[in-house]
């Protein structure tokens, strides 16, 4: 018979968040490092399921939330098979 690949990809979110006004240039650096640690071809497993970044990752332009935070998103893509 014909194998059947399942291909999954999807994305990691992780925002870095200060206090508005009081250390955006800091969001800057920790999104940096956020992205730095997480380099084209980094697997993250956890028990049988593995994901390979495949992308490299970025960050966003930085808002203003609501509740007076300052927040730069930061995404990272990924791909695993099934």
């Amino acid at each position: 018979g014909i194998a059947r690949i399942i291909w999954y990809s999807g994305f990691i979110q992780v925002d870095s968040v200060v206090e508005h006004g009081k250390g955006e240039i800091k969001a800057a650096t920790n999104a940096q490092a956020v992205m730095n640690a997480f380099p084209i071809g980094t697997v993250l497993t956890n028990g049988t399921t593995s994901v390979r970044v495949d992308d490299a990752p970025y960050a966003s332009a930085g808002i203003v939330r609501d509740d007076g935070w300052y927040s730069i998103p930061i995404t990272i893509p990924y791909n695993s098979l099934g």
